[in-house]
Order: structure tokens, then sequence, then C-alpha cells
């Protein structure tokens, strides 16, 4: 199968993830050392495990983040709603998981009579959550 973005004749997930100048833009717009993104792996194995060797768990987080931002954006290209600045997509990215970060550290160090684990409510009870939305809108 051949690569719907770039028309390359091998679809691989390094492709994909990796090679493609799709996730090459998201890459190259990132802090990451591009011998984790750039070196020719074989598998994706191959490659989250080289990086679980050299990133600490955070940067591991971030860089798992970014591999993810490759297939939505990829995902969102081949189905009709490309990105107005690709270059801008591992920011956001990176802007995203620091945010959830900083949230959740102030959730879990403010120490107050919040609780950070969800509990079923008491008998009797019930709790519904519920979105909506029409097929074929946003949102």
């Amino acid at each position: 199968m051949s690569c719907a973005i770039c028309g390359d004749i091998y679809e691989s997930e390094p492709h994909i993830l990796l090679y493609c100048p799709l996730a090459l833009t998201i890459w190259s717009g990132s802090d990451f050392d591009p011998r984790l993104w750039h070196t020719s792996f074989r598998s994706m194995l191959d490659c989250i495990t080289m990086a679980s060797r050299e990133l600490s768990t955070d940067d591991l987080g971030m860089f798992v983040a970014l591999l993810w931002e490759c297939w939505n954006a990829r995902n969102r290209f081949i189905f009709g709603s490309q990105e107005r600045d690709v270059a801008q997509l591992s920011k956001r990215t990176t802007t995203f998981v620091m945010s959830y970060r900083q949230m959740k550290e102030k959730t879990t160090t403010k120490g107050g009579g919040h609780q950070t684990v969800w509990t079923p409510p008491a008998m009797g009870l019930l709790k519904l959550n519920c979105d909506g939305g029409k097929v074929g809108e946003h949102g």
C-alpha cells in the first residue's frame, strides 16, 4: 500500500510516524534529537526501545505524544481536515502535554479535601454524563 500523503510505495509504521514529509515536519519542530526520529528503524518497536533507553520518563511521554500527533495529523489530512500550519503541531502537542502535567500537579499537590480518585456515587444515586453531537457536524 502506498502512502496517501507522499506516494511512497511502502507505507510502513516507521514511514507513517517518522519519515513521511508530514511526520518530518512535526518532528523538525520538536526539541528531540534527530537520531530518535531520523534513524532508519525496521519497526516502531526498535524506535520506541531506543527512545526508552535514552529519554527520561517525562521526555518519553512527550515523544509518544508526538508519535500520536503524527498519526492524528495524517488521519486529519487523509479524511479532509488539512492543518493550516503543520509546523505548529509539535508546539501544540508540547503545550497540551505540559498543560496536562501542570493540571495534574496542581490537583495532586494541593492536599486539600479534593479526591483525585473516582468513587461511585452513594447507593440510590445515579450519575449520568452525556455529550451531544450531530453526525456530519463538528462537535
